[in-house]
This record gives C-alpha cells, sequence and structure tokens, in this order.
C-alpha cells in the first residue's frame, strides 16, 4: 500500500530531463560522413584501424517501394564495392526490397528476379567485405564526458537464407559484446541498460559486423540508439513551486534532498557522472527523501 502511495504521488511531482538522442537510421546521412557523432567505414580486424568510407554508390540491384543510398568501401567484388553501409528509404510502415536483376554471367548470387534484401523503410543495413577484405564498422563517438545508454540490435534483412554474420560492439577497440546473427529471424542485441555506461569526451563506440567464414547473402539490418543518461528531478512542492536545483555530492546537508531529517529546502539534481546519483520522494510523499541506484528503481517512464 505504501509503495502504491509513493509511485503516483511520485508520478505527480517527478520531471525527466529529456536528453539528445543519436538514432543510427535518423541520423544517417549521404552527403556527409563524418556526419556529426556516427562515421561509416570499415576496419581491417574487429578492433582494428578504422577507415572512413569517402565514396558514394549506387546499388547494382533494382529496388521496388522505395530507394537505397550507400556509402561503399574499396573492395570490388566484380559488380559492387564492399564493404558497404546503407539507408533504405519508403513510406513509413512499408518494406523497401531489393531485387536481383543481374544475369548470369554477371552475378552469381541469385537467379534474377529473386529478392535478395528485404528492410523496413527507414532503416540502415551493412554488408561486410568477404573475409580477410574489411569489416563493415558504425562509429559513433562522444561529444562530451558524462553517462550514456546504448542500445543495439543486429539482425538478418537478406531475403534468401538470411545473414550469417559475427557482430560486435567495441568501446574504445575493446569488446563490449560479441554475438553471430544466424540467418532470418536471428537478432542479436546489447544494451547498456538504464543504469548507462561512463564515457570520456573523444571515446568510441564501434559497431562492427563481420561475414563469420563466408560471404553469402550477408546484408545485416542495425539499429543502434545513443543517449546522455536522463537525469531525473523529484522535489516535493512548495506552494506550487520547485526548490531550487542543485548539483548533489556525496555529503549533503540536512536541508538538501535526499535527507532523513525532512522535508528539502532545495532539490539536488542528480549528475550523469556517476550513474547512480537519482531521488526520489520516500512513501510518505516528500517527508523523507532517499537515493536510488539506478534509473529503472524510480519506477517512472518519460514523461
Amino acid at each position: 500500500m505504501k509503495r502504491s502511495i509513493c509511485f503516483a504521488f511520485c508520478m505527480m511531482i517527478s520531471l525527466t530531463v529529456r536528453a539528445q538522442i543519436w538514432n543510427l537510421a535518423d541520423d544517417f546521412s549521404i552527403n556527409s560522413n563524418p556526419n556529426g557523432q556516427w562515421s561509416y567505414g570499415s576496419a581491417n580486424t574487429v578492433g582494428g584501424d578504422f577507415t572512413v568510407f569517402t565514396k558514394t554508390a549506387q546499388i547494382p540491384y533494382q529496388v521496388s517501394h522505395g530507394a537505397v543510398a550507400e556509402w561503399v568501401g574499396t573492395y570490388f567484388t566484380g559488380f559492387e564495392l564492399m564493404p558497404y553501409v546503407t539507408k533504405f528509404y519508403g513510406d513509413p510502415g512499408t518494406t523497401v526490397t531489393v531485387t536481383n536483376a543481374c544475369n548470369a554471367e554477371t552475378c552469381s548470387i541469385n537467379a534474377p528476379g529473386v529478392p535478395v534484401i528485404q528492410r523496413s523503410a527507414g532503416g540502415v543495413g551493412v554488408h561486410p567485405a568477404p573475409p580477410g577484405q574489411g569489416y563493415a564498422d558504425l562509429r559513433w563517438t562522444a561529444a562530451k564526458s558524462t553517462s550514456y545508454v546504448i542500445s543495439v540490435s543486429f539482425f538478418s534483412i537478406g531475403a534468401t537464407g538470411g545473414a550469417t554474420t559475427d557482430v560486435h560492439v567495441l568501446r574504445n577497440h575493446v569488446a563490449l559484446f560479441e554475438g553471430d546473427v544466424n540467418g532470418i529471424g536471428s537478432v542479436q542485441s546489447w544494451s547498456t541498460g538504464s543504469q548507462g555506461i561512463a564515457l570520456n569526451a573523444g571515446d568510441v563506440i564501434d559497431l562492427v559486423i563481420g561475414p563469420n567464414g563466408d560471404n553469402f547473402g550477408d546484408s545485416t539490418g542495425v539499429d543502434a540508439a545513443i543517449q546522455i543518461l536522463p537525469d531525473v528531478v523529484n522535489c516535493f512542492p512548495n506552494n506550487n513551486s520547485i526548490y531550487k536545483p542543485v548539483k548533489p555530492s556525496n555529503s549533503v546537508s540536512s536541508n538538501v534532498s535526499p535527507n532523513i531529517s525532512g522535508k528539502p529546502s532545495i532539490c539536488a539534481v542528480p549528475s550523469s557522472k556517476p550513474a547512480s546519483w537519482y531521488i526520489r520522494t520516500s512513501w510518505d510523499g516528500g517527508v523523507t527523501w532517499q537515493w536510488v541506484d539506478t534509473l529503472g528503481s524510480l519506477g517512472l517512464g518519460e514523461h
């Protein structure tokens, strides 16, 4: 009962400070690379040197229900350059289909007219080069030192058998996550969770996709979103006003939230670094305050 009262009350007096979100698909640009915090390129090995793509190309296939634009690497397979990163454009809710339009002499992957890639409109897909010739690498660079919430998903968008790729999330060339996409319906996902991860300005997050031994139909979809860990402010209102926000410290006076001696006169705003600074009213509706360790333990959504 006490928890229910607290939750309802906290929902009324809570403020979530919305953070900027870097979304791989939404931020994609075919005109600029790097583009803001994102760079599209390749790596010779997982965690190896990063090379920015400098060329764009026309996809050598027929496209229906939309259009595609892609940055490409330097390995020429006979009819296209790899690795590459592609944005699929189309009406919301539609599926962009890429169909093999080459003949038996110029293309050995599929017979003409067979769909080879299907991706939801607005999404991003990549394809690595053959083994030993380069990994696709999507790099995001932190603009400032703080904590970030990161979520990533890799999945097959190949329409004939599905991709079989090795996928990786790296921080400063060190693996945070590794997995394998194995065919249609296979999804590999990773997230920092609501507690986020601390990054320094200039730190890089690399989303790396490799051929996993072969280069057959390895088109892989990538969804990725990164945002600064949101600050959550809970202040007991007094005369319809919010207490003045200040940055918390490890030692707080008795009149600064959170405390165990009564209502605060000012509200301590949690710092983004370290990520564990969060506050909320306790079950008594603001008479006392407490620290909590993670954003999830606030029990609050975005408002």
